[in-house]
């Protein structure tokens, strides 16, 4: 209990000394207050102090923002993006803001969203690290020449990161094209040859092409064109044709979570982004939908968990 009483406390000093203050005065004050302690690793006082400010001055972009970071950070997602959207209803042009709101729409579910984001932030501030997100985004949305495009502006803004190659050949074996995939993961591992990731989908790369491929690969290829469209209903049933061709398809059962979670039929999405889970444990994209699926639930454990 003495931690609370003394926080407490603090703050009843604080709010007496700022009481002869002009209330933006006393905004900035408590906004200085949040940034020591968030410095200081104290983000319970720090987010107090930010909530003061905001309580002074409604319109503080500074402390909208970093009580924002704090709540996402905190995987407190909906409550940081209540405050990003107040912040860019006030400020429109700060490119720093749509980033991260991007990676907070991202973990709700909100794919669009999170490419109107990417878009803006990479037209004001182009980097390496926003292209591969938005890759990461549009691959997941099916939009797969899409993604090829973002790689291609991160590799000409930074053509020595490995994780950028590791995307690109991640989408050219979903589009089936297994040979260039592996100069890809080559290209990554040749940058970092730690990358356990790379090593490991180079194997299956290599197994796809020597097996031929899979044989639904084409229905999958018009499929993701389908789902990129939007066109859910039609892409469901290219991915239900790719299941029947192969049971295991894990890129199927996902790409199926995908339009059921866009389709806000959260607990089939689930069940499908489960079952991708079964055929392939260590891809973390999987991983990361079905905890959306699981927030969307309710889930909060489960949601963690992944």
């Amino acid at each position: 209990y003495l931690r609370p009483l003394l926080l407490a406390i603090g703050l009843l000093t604080t709010l007496l000394s700022y009481a002869q203050m002009s209330l933006e005065q006393a905004a900035q004050a408590f906004y200085l207050d949040g940034t020591s302690s968030h410095d200081q690793g104290q983000l319970d006082q720090a987010l107090q102090s930010y909530s003061e400010a905001l309580e002074r001055n409604p319109k503080d972009v500074k402390s909208l923002f970093n009580r924002g970071l704090i709540r996402f950070e905190s995987k407190q997602f909906s409550l940081a993006l209540e405050d990003f959207n107040r912040l860019l209803s006030i400020d429109s042009r700060d490119a720093e803001a749509y980033e991260i709101r991007a990676q907070i729409r991202q973990k709700l579910g909100d794919l669009g969203g999170a490419i109107e984001d990417y878009n803006y932030a990479i037209r004001e501030r182009p980097s390496a690290w926003l292209y591969n997100q938005r890759a990461l985004v549009n691959s997941s949305l099916g939009a797969l020449d899409a993604a090829l495009n973002d790689v291609s502006h991160a590799l000409e803004s930074d053509p020595q990161n490995s994780l950028t190659y590791g995307i690109q050949a991640d989408v050219l074996v979903a589009k089936g094209e297994y040979r260039k995939a592996i100069d890809s993961y080559d290209q990554s591992l040749a940058i970092d040859p730690s990358d356990k990731t790379s090593n490991r989908n180079r194997v299956k790369a290599y197994h796809l092409l020597i097996s031929g491929g899979s044989p639904d690969a084409g229905v999958l290829a018009n499929a993701h064109q389908l789902l990129s469209e939007g066109r859910y209903e039609k892409a469901l049933a290219g991915y239900q044709t790719a299941l029947r061709q192969d049971e295991d398809n894990a890129r199927a059962l996902y790409c199926i979570g995908l339009i059921k979670l866009k389709l806000k039929k959260y607990k089939d999405a689930n069940q499908y982004f489960t079952k991708a889970l079964n055929f392939d444990p260590a891809d973390g994209t999987y991983h990361y939908f079905k905890g959306v699926a699981e927030l969307h639930l309710k889930n909060f454990n489960e949601a963690d968990r992944h």
